[in-house]
């Protein structure tokens, strides 16, 4: 159901989840990119800061094959209750979204206040459906969300920490020989390839690969194995490469667990532990929750085949 006044435009639903679980769709990157925008848009975020004053730029990506840039600042956030940011691209307006515990489930209220009456009808027509689809496919991520979430998910142990973590149907075994022996099918976001992997699965043996983008740029990494425990435990470097030979640019560690669940199941847990604290901001804003969820999407989808 969807109502506007002179400058502004209201959709609220209500959605058979707990707030906390809409709170994790709304404020996980990961999730918001899954969802946010009209049916048949997808989204790459440059920079997510969820604090007052934080900065969140993302590309929307239309069907039609648009390139959709926009820059909003959130200037309120209170957890689990209440989201304000200002939308600072054109159209620009005043994004308000609550969340209310509502007949055991959750109202999600959603206010567009516009800079006047006149823009506001411009884009009425196309915004309170929009609006509706946003919902809808909201509705997907949260089932998702909470067809993983029988069994709780792990936290960052410290400020340097990033985590991602997902239940996927697919035993340990099949995991850890989709991640040693077909890197090359699944690893980066949607539309990198990864043309070149080399991987010694042993400590002190080298891992490299070169990810490619659409537009033919390349990212090449070079590091070694702490940690090999099949089945069990991947864990990677870049603070040294073969031989033990010192890095002259240390960014993070990476390490990867494979826990059986119930039902033939894994939790996959992915942690990049930083140095700094500075590095951990950076490869935030770089996009870990969607570069990294996106790449994990991929290889669910490989060992679901």
């Amino acid at each position: 159901m969807s109502t506007d006044s002179d400058r502004e435009i209201v959709s609220t639903r209500l959605f058979d989840f707990p707030r906390a679980m809409i709170w994790e769709a709304w404020t996980n990157p990961h999730h918001l990119a899954q969802w946010w925008g009209p049916t048949g848009f997808t989204n790459t975020f440059e920079e997510f800061d969820l604090k007052p004053g934080g900065h969140w730029r993302f590309v929307m990506h239309g069907p039609d094959g648009k390139d959709y840039a926009n820059h909003s600042i959130f200037r309120e956030i209170t957890a689990q209750e209440r989201i304000v940011f200002d939308h600072e691209s054109p159209p620009r307006f005043q994004v308000t979204a609550t969340f209310a515990d509502e007949a055991g489930g959750t109202r999600v209220t959603f206010r567009m206040l516009f800079e006047t009456a006149s823009v506001c009808q411009k884009v009425k027509g196309y915004v309170v459906d929009a609006n509706e689809q946003n919902f809808d496919r909201m509705t997907v991520v949260l089932a998702n969300i909470k067809a993983g979430s029988t069994e709780s998910a792990p936290k960052p142990s410290s400020d340097r920490e990033l985590v991602l973590s997902r239940v996927i149907a697919a035993s340990c075994e099949r995991l850890f020989k989709a991640w040693t022996t077909e890197l090359s099918q699944w690893w980066g976001p949607h539309g990198m390839t990864t043309p070149f992997v080399e991987m010694d699965l042993r400590p002190g043996g080298v891992f490299r690969t070169v990810m490619r983008a659409p537009d033919g740029t390349e990212y090449p990494t070079k590091g070694v194995f702490l940690d090999v425990v099949e089945n069990e435990r991947i864990v990677f470097t870049d603070a040294f490469g073969p031989g033990w030979e010192p890095s002259t640019e240390i960014f993070f560690t990476a390490i990867t667990t494979f826990e059986p669940l119930p039902g033939g199941k894994t939790r996959y847990t992915a942690r990049a532990l930083h140095w700094t604290v500075e590095n951990r901001k950076k490869h935030e804003q770089m996009g870990f929750h969607q570069g990294w969820g996106e790449s994990l999407d991929r290889l669910i989808a490989l060992v679901a085949k």
